[in-house]
């Protein structure tokens, strides 16, 4: 988001009221860790390697159960978001180290 603000110096209330919306956005925006965000943009061979450690972590978990051929589970988004959220970090530094 991009913000112009115009100051008037001589209305002194108009100036504390710009400083506390830029201490505000300052809060809200400044601080980001370069990791913070949740969008991630990676090369082929990065979405291979993560694609078969998935299969693996699937198969893995299908041996692990007797019962179902294929788990529930496996098929569950919930079972995908975990596999993803514990790998996101490490393609996020991935893209940073590469670029």
């Amino acid at each position: 988001m991009k913000m112009t603000i115009v100051l008037d110096t001589d209305d002194v209330d108009g100036l504390k009221d710009a400083q506390k919306i830029a201490t505000m956005l300052l809060n809200k925006h400044g601080k980001r860790d370069p990791f913070y965000s949740r969008q991630a943009s990676f090369g082929k061979i990065q979405l291979i390697k993560l694609v078969r450690a998935f299969a693996i972590e699937a198969i893995t978990h299908m041996e692990e159960e007797d019962d179902a051929p294929i788990s529930d589970e496996i098929k569950s988004l919930r079972f995908t978001k975990k596999f993803v959220d514990a790998r996101w970090d490490e393609l996020s530094r991935a893209v940073l180290t590469t670029s």
